[in-house]
Protein backbone atom coordinates (compact mmCIF):
# COMPACT_ATOMS: atom_id res chain seq x y z
CA UNK A 1 0.00 0.00 0.00
CA UNK A 2 1.32 3.38 -1.01
CA UNK A 3 2.08 6.03 1.62
CA UNK A 4 -0.26 8.50 -0.12
CA UNK A 5 -3.13 6.02 0.09
CA UNK A 6 -2.45 5.56 3.79
CA UNK A 7 -2.53 9.34 4.14
CA UNK A 8 -5.89 9.40 2.36
CA UNK A 9 -7.27 6.78 4.75
CA UNK A 10 -6.06 8.77 7.75
CA UNK A 11 -7.66 11.92 6.33
CA UNK A 12 -10.94 10.07 5.76
CA UNK A 13 -10.89 8.93 9.38
CA UNK A 14 -10.19 12.51 10.50
CA UNK A 15 -13.11 13.75 8.39
CA UNK A 16 -15.38 11.13 9.95
CA UNK A 17 -14.33 12.15 13.47
CA UNK A 18 -14.87 15.82 12.62
CA UNK A 19 -18.37 14.99 11.31
CA UNK A 20 -19.16 13.21 14.58
CA UNK A 21 -17.83 16.21 16.50
CA UNK A 22 -20.06 18.47 14.38
CA UNK A 23 -23.13 16.40 15.25
CA UNK A 24 -22.33 16.00 18.96
CA UNK A 25 -21.39 19.61 19.78
CA UNK A 26 -24.00 21.85 21.34
CA UNK A 27 -22.80 25.39 20.77
CA UNK A 28 -22.87 27.10 17.41
CA UNK A 29 -19.22 28.13 17.67
CA UNK A 30 -18.03 24.56 18.27
CA UNK A 31 -20.08 23.42 15.28
CA UNK A 32 -18.52 26.18 13.18
CA UNK A 33 -15.04 25.11 14.27
CA UNK A 34 -15.82 21.48 13.39
CA UNK A 35 -17.12 22.62 9.99
CA UNK A 36 -13.88 24.50 9.39
CA UNK A 37 -11.89 21.37 10.29
CA UNK A 38 -13.99 19.36 7.83
CA UNK A 39 -13.27 21.91 5.09
CA UNK A 40 -9.53 21.82 5.73
CA UNK A 41 -9.37 18.01 5.84
CA UNK A 42 -11.27 17.73 2.55
CA UNK A 43 -8.86 20.26 1.06
CA UNK A 44 -5.89 18.15 2.18
CA UNK A 45 -7.59 15.03 0.77
CA UNK A 46 -7.99 16.71 -2.63
CA UNK A 47 -4.34 17.78 -2.63
CA UNK A 48 -3.10 14.30 -1.72
CA UNK A 49 -5.31 12.89 -4.48
CA UNK A 50 -3.79 15.39 -6.94
CA UNK A 51 -0.30 14.23 -6.04
CA UNK A 52 -1.34 10.58 -6.22
CA UNK A 53 -2.90 10.95 -9.68
CA UNK A 54 -0.18 13.37 -10.88
CA UNK A 55 -2.87 15.74 -12.12
CA UNK A 56 -2.43 19.45 -11.54
CA UNK A 57 -6.07 20.24 -12.34
CA UNK A 58 -7.04 19.02 -8.89
CA UNK A 59 -4.78 21.66 -7.34
CA UNK A 60 -6.87 24.35 -9.06
CA UNK A 61 -9.98 22.64 -7.76
CA UNK A 62 -8.51 22.60 -4.24
CA UNK A 63 -7.66 26.29 -4.45
CA UNK A 64 -11.19 27.24 -5.50
CA UNK A 65 -12.62 24.93 -2.83
CA UNK A 66 -10.52 26.60 -0.15
CA UNK A 67 -11.65 30.06 -1.25
CA UNK A 68 -15.31 28.98 -1.21
CA UNK A 69 -14.87 27.36 2.20
CA UNK A 70 -13.24 30.47 3.64
CA UNK A 71 -15.94 32.78 2.29
CA UNK A 72 -18.64 30.38 3.48
CA UNK A 73 -17.26 30.32 7.03
CA UNK A 74 -17.03 34.13 7.02
CA UNK A 75 -20.64 34.48 5.86
CA UNK A 76 -21.93 32.00 8.43
CA UNK A 77 -20.00 33.78 11.18
CA UNK A 78 -21.38 37.14 10.11
CA UNK A 79 -24.90 35.68 10.05
CA UNK A 80 -24.51 34.29 13.57
CA UNK A 81 -23.03 37.50 14.97
CA UNK A 82 -25.94 39.54 13.60
CA UNK A 83 -28.44 37.39 15.43
CA UNK A 84 -29.22 34.73 12.87
CA UNK A 85 -32.91 34.02 12.42
CA UNK A 86 -33.88 35.56 15.74
CA UNK A 87 -34.56 38.97 14.17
Amino acid sequence: MNLLKVTQLILLAAIAFACIKFIVNNTVWEKLLALNVIFSKILMFILVYAVLEKNSHFIDLALSYSIMGFIGILLITKFILRGGREK
